[in-house]
């Protein structure tokens, strides 16, 4: 989950230079059903109050189980942006199959 508003700065470079980038588009695809919510709106702010410190951009990692595995603050490069996914991916734990 992308938590956003339109006036921030860090928000707009995001879109502009990560976002765009059609790597950073196959891997968020592959990886990822993402969603965006501005902090402005109701469900975004009560998003950024329950998950948040305040700051945005906030990105929000779930499991299929919605368990939060992870959430990055603030604005990166595309390849930090990925590592920092690729990092709350791996310390996801497997869940154990329902016989």
């Amino acid at each position: 989950i992308d938590l956003y508003a339109s006036w921030c700065p860090p928000c707009r470079m995001m879109e502009k230079q990560v976002f765009s980038r059609k790597d950073v588009g196959e891997f968020m695809d592959q990886r990822f059903v993402a969603a965006k919510y501005d902090t402005d709106k109701t469900t975004g702010r009560e998003l950024l109050k329950k998950y948040g410190s305040g700051s945005i951009p906030l990105y929000l990692v779930f499991d299929t189980r919605g368990e939060l595995l992870g959430r990055i603050t603030g604005a990166a490069d595309a390849e930090t942006f990925m590592d920092n996914l690729r990092t709350i991916i791996a310390r996801q734990k497997p869940h154990k199959q329902q016989p």
